[in-house]
């Protein structure tokens, strides 16, 4: 079953080799990815109240009874990092240092770092904490100006580490990793992987490398090896005998860095195997996964189902695809990683921010308030999102309370991740040129494969607009190749290069030119509107867990799912919302021509009574008309005059 954002993919569609980090780049970003930059900035990562609420976590120990305060401020920190490496904003880099400062010193004198007791260690989110922790710190210390600083970063996460291993491993003594959690078998324990093998490519130190060869050897969850599950790729991952969508993803990163350091293609066919499975079974239209709760649930299959009521496709399993999606891109060179990538920020994460500032209060999780009452908090993000009709504000993901009776959630720490990831995405590096894979407004500064300096000026109001343009901008030329994205969903694409048509390739067109000061690319994408149906599915098994176990389950497809459409424009999904018309959310018939587009109308801005990237007018059968705008803007009120929906209803 092809992902419905990906109908039109080709089977011979280009991928690139040799892809890596473009590390000379310097970025700078304008449109709506700069707002959403200033946005978090502003609202969240250079609050210091909040990042030393999260320190004093750890010096109170507010986690003994199995809780995640620890896992907020690593979050928060690793996304502040990449917010960074997009704005280089000196004020948040002093907010980030003095929240590191803050931290160093709340590190006992064996090393040990934790919000839990040493009676109660080694417990449900303890290690999960830890590993968020030594993340935090890996990130800052890459941006990190002081050397001596970075130098005490260092010492202070591997006395971390340490600590951790020697009570965790192998030997008799020792706690096995898949035992040091009692959620989702230990996979949330599991994912500490990732910091593990950054640590040992850091030092080189082979007992940092022999403790990630215990973690990989458990296999990732006690309820059974899901790499191994994965290398064998006879089962989806919801089908595995764990589904935690977030914390899976999480732990096949660290077995990525682990194929890295050694090389061995099991891991690799494994890591391979996992990220083909979600891409084709498990992403909805908007780019998350998980309509049950926060599980792998066969989401892609089933998402115009309202089989459940409760809260589903959770912030954090968006902005953590995201992230692996960055890494499957640079390891396979597969556009669609880049495809999918853009379809999360631009529907997804942006739909998450929380721009009209809400403060929720009757829909706070009463279970997680420790300390009586509460004192209403603002969040930057959203945690959840639905595809039928539905509000947003639905619940605080991860909701835990804080000793000043504030409280904070998961999904709120790890969102600033996101959009701070379009700088590692949006130009990247492969053998004798650059591939360009974002196309908001931006300018991008790097270097040639020969070292000349050269400037990207990204210009088009994209994704509103279709036609983008790249001009060149270099005091020398030279000849090297320059890889543009063909979008996946973009059936009739043009490139021109100084006026001259170019042959389009799908995946990527290679443009390998004497590119010289004043060149100018424009793109031209298909910004038809698209009808998409749900796919017939038929039935499924599923694993339908919770943190302490669970069972399979047969789901079947339900009759009243055909009849729904969704509507797609460029990267953008669209919807219905409340404020646009009112209580109108009766079935439609959608005029679709033979290809399965609409000939809707392009609106001003200004045609919804809200901000929105784009509006349109869709024509009905009937020879009336509906008017709906991009997903990401609907809602925002978080209440039901805000309603909205992606799946429409359809009479047909």
């Amino acid at each position: 079953m092809k992902p419905l954002f990906f109908l039109h993919e080709s089977e011979h569609a280009v991928k690139l080799s040799g892809l890596g980090p473009d590390t000379a780049k310097k970025a700078r970003f304008a449109g709506d990815v700069q707002q959403m930059l200033q946005f978090i900035t502003d609202t969240q990562l250079t609050d210091s109240v909040l990042w030393k609420r999260f320190v004093e976590q750890y010096r109170i120990k507010a986690d003994e009874k199995g809780g995640w305060r620890c896992e907020y401020w690593g979050k928060m920190m690793r996304g502040g990092v990449f917010v960074y490496q997009c704005t280089h904003d000196e004020g948040l880099y002093t907010a980030l240092l003095d929240a590191v400062k803050d931290m160093l010193t709340v590190a006992e004198e064996d090393g040990r770092v934790s919000t839990y007791s040493r009676e109660k260690e080694f417990f449900d989110w303890d290690v999960w904490g830890r590993k968020y922790v030594a993340l935090g710190m890996l990130y800052f210390r890459d941006i990190c100006k002081d050397r001596t600083l970075r130098a005490d970063i260092l010492k202070f996460v591997r006395a971390h580490i340490d600590y951790i291993m020697a009570h965790i491993g192998d030997e008799p003594a020792k706690l096995p990793i898949i035992k040091a959690s009692a959620a989702w078998g230990g996979l949330n324990a599991s994912s500490i992987l990732e910091p593990v093998m950054m640590l040992y490519g850091i030092t080189g130190s082979g007992k940092y490398f022999d403790f990630a060869t215990h973690i990989v050897g458990e296999g990732g969850s006690a309820w059974g090896n899901i790499l191994a599950l994965a290398e064998e790729n006879k089962l989806a991952p919801h089908e595995y005998p764990v589904t935690k969508a977030y914390e899976m993803i999480s732990f096949f990163e660290g077995v990525l860095e682990y194929y890295f350091a050694t090389g061995k293609e099991q891991y690799r066919r494994a890591v391979e195997n996992f990220a083909a499975r979600v891409f084709e079974g498990e992403i909805t239209v908007i780019g998350c996964a998980g309509l049950t709760h926060e599980l792998f649930d066969y989401s892609g299959a089933r998402q115009a189902s309202n089989f459940y009521k409760g809260i589903k496709q959770e912030t954090c399993v968006t902005v953590t695809w995201m992230k692996f999606c960055l890494r499957m891109l640079l390891l396979t060179g597969d556009s669609r990683y880049a495809d999918c990538f853009e379809q999360s920020l631009y529907n997804s994460y942006r739909g998450a921010l929380n721009t009209d500032q809400n403060v929720l209060v009757d829909r706070v999780p009463r279970g997680f308030l420790k300390y009586g009452d509460y004192v209403p908090t603002y969040l930057a993000f959203d945690s959840y999102a639905d595809l039928l009709h539905s509000t947003r504000g639905r619940s605080v993901g991860g909701t835990q309370h804080m000793q000043d009776g504030t409280y904070y959630g998961c999904c709120a720490c790890i969102g600033a991740l996101g959009v701070g990831l379009v700088s590692s995405v949006g130009l990247v590096r492969m053998p004798g040129g650059l591939v360009l894979n974002l196309y908001g407004d931006a300018v991008y500064q790097t270097v040639t494969p020969e070292g000349r300096a050269v400037t990207f000026t990204v210009t088009g109001n994209y994704p509103r607009r279709g036609e983008v343009k790249i001009a060149v901008s270099m005091p020398v030329g030279e000849r090297f190749a320059l890889a543009l994205r063909v979008p996946a969903w973009s059936v009739n694409t043009a490139i021109c290069y100084n006026g001259m048509s170019k042959s389009v390739t799908p995946g990527y067109t290679v443009l390998a030119e004497p590119f010289a000061d004043g060149d100018e690319i424009l793109l031209s994408l298909d910004m038809r509107t698209e009808v998409l149906r749900p796919q017939p599915w038929g039935k499924a098994e599923i694993f339908l867990a919770s943190a302490k176990g669970g069972q399979r389950e047969v789901v079947s497809e339900a009759p009243e799912e055909k009849y729904h459409v969704a509507l797609r424009r460029g990267p953008l999904v669209l919807a219905r919302e409340a404020r646009i018309v009112g209580n109108s959310f009766a079935p439609v018939s959608v005029a679709v021509d033979e290809n399965g587009y609409t000939a809707a109308t392009l609106l001003a801005r200004d045609a919804v009574p809200f901000d929105a990237l784009t509006a349109l007018s869709v024509p009905l059968s009937d020879g009336t008309s509906m008017t709906v705008c991009d997903f990401s803007s609907v809602g925002k009120t978080w209440n039901e005059d805000s309603a909205y929906e992606v799946w429409i209803p359809s009479v047909d």
